[in-house]
């Protein structure tokens, strides 16, 4: 996030709802935020919606348990003592304040619940007329920018990437929450994983890095390097060519046995008419391709390398479909710089006209 601290104002008129209050802008930006953050890393368990009505509370929980969001959501009332990371305040009214909101035992509640960060919406305007000294005096503090650079109150809310702090952008109401806006590498170390040269070379995003997809390449107590995947288990998978004891050649792994292999039995017996040629043994056994070291199963009379291989086959398919993905990806994430370049120059255009005014 931009900032730690953030009163996002606006001016949607609140409603009557079941003998309470509602405001369903706000409901619509409380369940954008809330995704934003869980979307980012954050638990759902860590997050607090917090409002003073009744009627808003029931809308929060409709709207955030039809997105299966599973955040707690509480009165302010009910929420006495009680604290959580991030705390989003929705205190509905843009109208008029009742002596409800005024109260400083409410405000105290309100305002001293977050660990790490707060988030709140509400009509700034408003309170700031309001005559209570203790929102008069919370309106004039959250004038001052944070870190004396980033907002702390505005129409949008500021918004940076967590891994790349000077990539920055904002929410704005009625908009889509900006999902990936960070144009630089990822640049992630993956858990468990102690190779330093072992980064993440995707676009930014959220979320974690459970998976070394690199190759491991330790060096096995047999002397070969290790082929698998950097997150799986070691083991060695050079194969080796072994003669059975029938004199036909078998492809084994290195660290197999070779003596229990070398004079394996395979019954495959046939009984054929006397002065009749043994047939062909269609008998499906394990065999190794040598062209890609998988194994197949086909008859015992097949050549492995002539048949299709089903692992290459998956793998080139999964292959295929991620080369798709991240194609999609990168034209989704063109299209977004597109037109936040746009609105960038909206802006910039209509700041123009209203100086020139």
């Amino acid at each position: 996030m931009g900032t730690q601290v953030f009163f996002w104002t606006h001016n949607e008129a609140e409603e009557a709802h079941k003998g309470s209050q509602a405001n369903k802008h706000e409901v619509t930006l409380v369940l954008g935020l809330t995704t934003y953050l869980l979307d980012n890393g954050l638990l759902p368990e860590q997050i607090t919606a917090v409002t003073p009505y009744v009627g808003q509370l029931r809308a929060l929980k409709a709207a955030l348990s039809e997105h299966n969001l599973g955040i707690d959501v509480q009165t302010v009332d009910s929420f006495q003592g009680g604290e959580n990371d991030i705390i989003i305040l929705s205190l509905v009214r843009t109208k008029a304040l009742t002596q409800f909101i005024k109260r400083e035992d409410r405000m105290v509640v309100a305002l001293s619940r977050a660990r790490f960060a707060m988030y709140i919406f509400g009509n700034a305007s408003l309170l700031e007329k309001s005559g209570s000294p203790h929102w008069e005096r919370a309106m004039q503090l959250l004038k001052q920018p944070w870190g004396g650079v980033r907002p702390r109150l505005g129409q949008a809310l500021p918004l940076c990437c967590s891994r790349h702090p000077t990539s920055v952008a904002a929410a704005y109401p009625g908009r889509p929450f900006p999902s990936k806006f960070c144009p630089n590498v990822c640049g992630e170390s993956y858990e468990g994983c102690d190779n330093d040269n072992h980064i993440c070379t995707k676009p930014c995003h959220p979320g974690t890095h459970e998976k070394c997809p690199y190759p491991c390449e330790k060096i096995l107590d047999c002397g070969h390097p290790c082929k698998r995947k950097c997150w799986q288990d070691c083991d060695c998978m050079v194969w080796t060519e072994v003669e059975l004891g029938c004199s036909h050649q078998e492809m084994v792994g290195y660290d197999e046995d070779k003596d229990e292999i070398r004079y394996r039995v395979v019954p495959h017996v046939q009984t054929v008419k006397c002065g009749e040629s043994p047939l062909e043994c269609d008998r499906v056994v394990p065999k190794v391709r040598s062209e890609c070291m998988h194994e197949v199963h086909v008859p015992c009379n097949v050549d492995p390398n002539k048949e299709a291989c089903h692992l290459c086959e998956e793998e080139e398919r999964r292959e295929a479909e991620e080369a798709a993905r991240q194609k999609a990806e990168e034209e989704r994430r063109a299209l977004e710089a597109q037109q936040a370049r746009e609105e960038a120059e909206k802006k910039a255009r209509e700041a123009r006209e209203e100086a020139e005014k």
